[in-house]
């Protein structure tokens, strides 16, 4: 018999405007991003719902919440049928995390003019050697392990103070940009 507790799953990201991107680079990322979390969730799902028990991790990221430049394809993968089975899902939505997602095996193709300020600005930002609000891997890890014995864990988790920062932000955007066009929006039902 297997038993099994929990799995996570991670992906990838490479770094250019949707207009530069190549279309290959898109489609892989995508497949890594999107398709291989619903690949490893399918695998271990029976298992799951069996046991009548489990626990999914699913990291997206911050990059979940608010869009930045560049990220087109890994952002647009991370857009419960299972709690039936006793089966959780938590979808951890790091920020920047001490790993190599945004150094050497992160492809930044030259980045055309018109987005030199956006795209180009964000591949800068990404590759500052020191930034002291990244997360560390083994941290995360101990998120994980706190949550797998949680009765009712968070759908969604900030993990790192950058993304609990950023979030906030894009939520009160959101929030007054909901504001702003509250009164059209409900127009479309008179």
């Amino acid at each position: 018999m297997i038993t099994l507790k929990s799995h996570i799953s991670i992906g990838y990201a490479n770094t250019a405007s949707v207009e530069d991107i190549d279309i290959d680079d898109f489609r892989t990322q995508l497949d890594t991003n999107l398709l291989g979390v619903v690949y490893v969730s399918k695998a271990v799902l029976p298992i799951l719902r069996q046991q009548e028990s489990g626990h999914i991790f699913q990291v997206s990221s911050l990059g979940g919440r608010l869009g930045v430049p560049g990220l087109a394809p890994y952002q647009s993968a991370k857009w419960a049928e299972v709690a039936p089975f006793g089966i959780k899902v938590t979808v951890l939505e790091p920020g920047g995390v001490r790993t190599d997602w945004a150094g050497s095996s992160m492809k930044v193709p030259p980045v055309s003019e018109p987005y030199q300020s956006t795209v180009g600005a964000f591949a800068g930002f990404l590759r500052k050697p020191s930034r002291s609000e990244l997360s560390f891997p083994e941290n995360i890890a101990d998120i994980v392990v706190k949550l797998t014995g949680k009765a009712e864990p968070p759908l969604r988790l900030l993990v790192g103070p950058d993304a609990v920062e950023y979030a906030g932000k894009a939520a009160e955007a959101l929030a007054a940009s909901d504001a702003k066009w509250r009164e059209l929006s409900l127009t479309s039902s008179a």
